[in-house]
């Protein structure tokens, strides 16, 4: 090839070819990340008006953070939901429940200690604007998800059960009522209150089992 010759910059040689083709499993639940982030950074930006410049420098200053930091993640998946009213089922596998279900400590100690703050919203996502996935495909994340909290000794909360229920009844799926209300006590020690109430009731009105109560 003469030295006077010059190829388009969009030309791709064999051995740059085959360094693209795999990506490992951590480089793209880090890609998911970035781009939950870079989103939610876009919007932030856009709404501050600042400068392309301001853009390049905040995603440089934070792109290693949130690797290590879920609530930039979750940050992320709140702008999403925002901005669209709908979450995409493979963000939610990458970003959320894999990550919850290999024991990332990160993710694990922040939803620990975070209360009400995260832990209904990951759920309420699992419903209706989770709207690419069947009504069975996302109660079986649900489901999934519900485990892992339980399993990573993830605070259940009376915000936590009224959202459980709230998208069982979203994907039509029947469940016991009654065992769900005996569980939140027992299992939870959660008191029900009258919001509870309503969803139970409602459940068993659906079921045709309301003289039960």
């Amino acid at each position: 090839m003469g030295s006077g010759v010059k190829l388009h910059r969009s030309v791709i040689f064999p051995k740059q070819k085959q360094c693209l083709i795999l990506l490992w499993k951590k480089q793209i639940a880090s890609t998911v990340q970035r781009c939950l982030f870079a989103e939610s950074i876009e919007h932030i930006i856009k709404k501050d008006g600042n400068t392309k410049k301001d853009k390049r420098l905040t995603f440089s200053l934070s792109e290693n953070k949130i690797e290590q930091s879920p609530d930039f993640l979750i940050a992320g998946l709140r702008d999403i939901y925002q901005k669209r009213l709908t979450i995409q089922s493979n963000i939610f596998l990458d970003s959320i429940l894999l990550p919850l279900e290999s024991k990332n400590g990160n993710l694990v100690e922040f939803l620990q200690r975070s209360g009400d703050t995260h832990v209904p919203f990951l759920l309420s996502l699992c419903g209706l604007p989770m709207s690419d996935a069947t009504c069975n495909a996302k109660s079986a994340i649900a489901d999934r998800l519900w485990k892992a909290f339980i399993r990573e000794n993830i605070p259940i909360t009376h915000a936590a059960m009224k959202s459980r229920l709230r998208i069982l009844i979203e994907n039509e799926q029947t469940f016991d009522a009654l065992e769900m209300l005996k569980e939140a006590e027992t299992t939870f020690n959660l008191e029900p209150d009258e919001e509870l109430f309503t969803i139970i009731l409602q459940m068993l009105s659906m079921t045709e089992s309301i003289n039960v109560m």
